[in-house]
């Protein structure tokens, strides 16, 4: 699973800001990292591996149940507040009436939700890579459309950070799914959304951020290359046969 290992890493410097401190609702923080363990630096016997493997994935496991209740309870305000604009043209915050819904409110309850669901795809992610490719498959899927819905809720002008961010999540994902051969997946639509997330850090200018996403964009280039050279070689091989 080094592939996965490895997109997961780069997807994860380049949301750390976003991440260390996520505010779902009020004064309810998730704190949440970029990974576990540090792989690189795990030197130990077989035995003991194997309890960091049991460890990381039962921190996976309870990152993800965390998440989930999240994005219900984030989905739940985000679709009072649109049903509130929608349905009623006056509410009253503070004693001030408003015509509909503050489009204030609208964002942030949709960042608040975009945010919670990109948090989950990285628990997801994080799962995945303690698991083989055919276990670990459907939780990279699932954290895609996740990243996918997240990315549509968001306002990139508004919120920059958290934009760049889960386009970043999004190629991980989509690299590790063309890795696996994955129907309809594709390195260059990962390679597209991590071009997005570098396009986003150079304006910030996080020099570290857009160094990551470069050098995921020529892993993605080398991997799409070196199908694009399997899949003639196999073409040639069938002519011939």
């Amino acid at each position: 699973m080094g592939l996965l290992v490895f997109l997961e890493r780069l997807a994860a410097r380049l949301g750390s800001g976003v991440r260390n401190e996520t505010t779902i609702n009020g004064d309810v923080s998730h704190a949440i990292t970029g990974g576990s363990f540090n792989r690189s630096s795990i030197n130990i016997g077989s035995s003991a591996k194997t309890l960091v493997n049991i460890l990381r994935e039962q921190q996976a496991d309870k990152e993800i149940a965390e998440f989930r209740a999240a994005v219900r309870e984030t989905k739940d305000r985000f679709d009072r507040t649109t049903s509130i604009s929608s349905e009623n043209p006056f509410v009253t915050l503070s004693g001030i009436k408003f015509t509909g819904v503050p489009s204030w409110l609208l964002r942030s309850d949709a960042r608040d939700y975009a945010v919670a669901q990109a948090s989950l795809g990285q628990a997801l992610i994080s799962k995945a890579a303690s698991l083989d490719h055919r276990r670990g498959l459907p939780y990279i899927k699932e954290a895609e459309a996740l990243f996918r819905e997240a990315l549509r809720l968001l306002d990139p002008e508004q919120y920059p950070d958290e934009w760049r961010a889960t386009q970043a999540f999004l190629g991980g994902a989509c690299a590790c799914l063309a890795s696996f051969g994955s129907e309809g997946a594709s390195f260059s639509d990962a390679i597209v959304a991590f071009r997005a997330a570098m396009d986003l850090s150079k304006v910030a200018k996080d020099h570290d951020a857009v160094a990551v996403a470069q050098a995921a964009i020529e892993e993605c280039e080398q991997m799409l290359k070196a199908s694009s050279q399997s899949g003639s070689s196999g073409q040639g091989a069938d002519r011939q046969s």
